[in-house]
């Protein structure tokens, strides 16, 4: 049985088919108990690659996080990459595999491919977690003005 997908329109399989199914276990024997339960806990999880931190979601969608140097700054941005396959009757799940498979085997063709959509600055916006030299976390609070420029993490402890 088929059913309209709601984002894209294009046809997929029904959830509970058998082709689905098998597609969720593949990808939990694929991407690993830790990654599988991120994905059906937050709809998403995450891969370190060389170029940085690839999210890849339920809806098939790809975000690379960079930290980028600007001058003295660290800048951290999300870019929006646009790749998958051309068959949209694919299962979710292995569209996902296909996606982790790309990023974790070939990294460099998976970034030569994919179109690079938006890019977002998120340091002045939302709190950005991360660890010092000393292993602690420490956090960068949002600035209250987006003309303000948060320079140095406050300690939370």
């Amino acid at each position: 049985m088929m059913e309209e997908c709601e984002m894209t329109g294009s046809l997929k399989p029904n959830k509970n088919s058998e082709a689905n199914i098998k597609a969720y276990v593949l990808l939990k024997e694929t991407i690993g108990d830790d990654n599988f339960m991120n994905l059906v806990a937050n709809k998403t999880f995450t891969i370190k690659g060389k170029y940085g931190i690839y999210s890849i979601n339920m809806l098939c969608k790809v975000n690379l996080y960079q930290d980028i140097v600007v001058g003295p700054k660290i800048r951290p941005v999300s870019w929006s990459l646009c790749i998958g396959s051309e068959n949209r009757n694919l299962p979710e799940g292995d569209r996902i595999v296909s996606l982790y498979l790309a990023i974790t085997n070939d990294e460099e063709n998976f970034i030569k491919n994919a179109n690079f959509r938006n890019v977002d600055t998120i340091d002045e916006f939302n709190q950005r977690s991360y660890n010092n030299e000393d292993g602690d976390e420490d956090t960068c609070e949002p600035c209250s003005s987006p003309s303000i420029t948060c320079n140095s993490p406050t300690r939370r402890g």
